[in-house]
């Protein structure tokens, strides 16, 4: 099939249109493996969408109405006939030059198609099909001076007749969208495409209501569009989730009208099979603090890149003999009691036997591997961290300073912590997007 990325930027009051609302799409589209084989713009097609309203005026299955808003929706309730529905097509043609002349000002008028006044849904009872907006805004340059704009459901219903469209996926909440459409294509003898109407679909957790999103970052509480919490494709991107991920999880909702929340645990359970090959395990340190050990044997601690994939290599640390310094994360040391065993990760086993202000004290009591708990420990300071959560939490510490060897960006496993996209380093702090465990 063909497929064809129509913008339907036609609500230049309420939901202005953006500049670059091709770029944005195509990036996300193009990443998430969609082949676009045309982009069209409805803006750039008012002039057609102006011809077939002056024919359906000729026809006699349009008109210009100038009923109040309250006064329509008694008229709606009531099933009754607008007073300027059954006027002369001549009458109604000059009463939408004026408003495309702009003498007809905004709210003064609409254009509807006349449908069903006796439908069972009141919105499909003779539905607007253009409006007059004084002051339109618009990135579109070529729409200067254009005062008359079409409805969604007017643009969208022309578009796909004349581009050709047999099939139109959208959602439930456009089904009855269809009823109202086929109006116009009975009126010019077109034949109406098939339409598949699927349910919302959610991310757990996730904000997608674009006027929410636009009422937090105005607000200050979001800190812009790439605020973590903002359920779009660019973030999941960001964060490091991977296309074939969402696929997987889209592809097993399939087609639904009934809208859909894709948790969170799912969509991170696809993507850990598909980055953790790709991720070397890197130490953080959340809380470093010192432990001191003593008696400890003079040894080499291998640790690898990735325990599971040998030929990513390993990072080693002499050990000395006597007393050993070690960087631990005092929230995890601070756990234990003295007297309690632990094992430095990929070293020896030590008692931890008291603890100051400022420093643990251990002892080695061997070698031997056991199935007491596993510290993370650094030789030396590493280097300031900030992880970005998605609730756009910071969550800071020292990361080894082996990571400065890693690619950028590039996705990393932060030990005991989890995966997070790494988006800048320096010697003097390493930046990172927090993905999921």
């Amino acid at each position: 099939g063909k497929f064809l990325l129509r913008l339907d930027d036609t609500d230049p009051k309420i939901k202005i249109p953006i500049e670059n609302a091709k770029e944005l799409f195509l990036r996300d589209l193009q990443w998430l493996g969609c082949t676009i084989d045309e982009v069209l713009f409805a803006s750039d097609r008012l002039e057609l969408y102006y011809a077939y309203m002056r024919k359906l005026l000729e026809m006699g299955k349009a008109y210009v109405c100038f009923c109040k808003p309250e006064t329509w929706r008694e008229l709606t309730r009531k099933k009754l006939a607008c007073p300027h529905r059954e006027r002369d097509p001549f009458d109604q043609l000059a009463e939408f030059q004026n408003m495309m002349e702009h003498k007809t000002k905004e709210g003064e008028a609409v254009l509807r198609v006349k449908t069903d006044l006796l439908d069972k849904d009141p919105s499909v009872r003779d539905w607007w099909a253009a409006k007059v907006v004084d002051r339109p805004e618009h990135p579109n340059p070529n729409v200067k001076g254009k005062h008359v704009w079409p409805s969604y459901n007017f643009a969208s219903a022309i578009d796909d007749h004349e581009l050709g469209v047999t099939l139109i996926i959208r959602g439930q909440e456009h089904a009855q969208n269809a009823t109202k459409q086929r109006f116009l294509y009975d009126y010019f003898g077109w034949e109406y495409p098939h339409a598949i109407h699927y349910g919302r679909i959610k991310l757990e957790g996730a904000i997608v209501s674009k006027s929410k999103i636009k009422q937090a970052v105005e607000s200050g509480e979001f800190s812009g569009l790439d605020d973590p919490r903002v359920g779009s494709i660019e973030n999941l991107r960001a964060r490091g989730i991977q296309p074939k991920a969402i696929k997987e999880i889209i592809f097993a909702l399939g087609i639904n009208p009934s809208d859909a929340t894709i948790s969170v645990d799912a969509l991170y359970d696809a993507n850990r099979k598909l980055i953790d090959p790709k991720s070397v395990h890197v130490t953080l340190l959340p809380d470093p603090t010192l432990l001191e050990v003593q008696y400890c044997p003079a040894i080499e601690a291998r640790i690898p890149w990735h325990p599971d994939f040998p030929e990513k290599g390993e990072k080693a640390f002499p050990l000395h003999e006597g007393n050993q310094s070690f960087y631990v994360s005092k929230q995890e040391v601070g756990a234990f009691r003295e007297g309690d065993v632990f094992r430095l990760r990929n070293a020896y086993n030590v008692k931890l036997k008291s603890y100051s202000k400022d420093r643990f004290f251990a002892e080695f009591i061997g070698e031997q591997k056991t199935d007491k708990p596993t510290v993370l420990w650094m030789l030396e300071k590493g280097i300031p961290v900030e992880i970005t959560l998605p609730d756009a939490k910071i969550l800071h510490g020292w990361v080894e300073s082996a990571i400065l060897e890693l690619p950028n960006p590039m996705t990393a496993y932060f030990e005991k912590t989890g995966y997070a996209v790494i988006t800048s380093k320096s010697k003097s702090l390493v930046k990172a997007l927090y993905a999921h465990r």
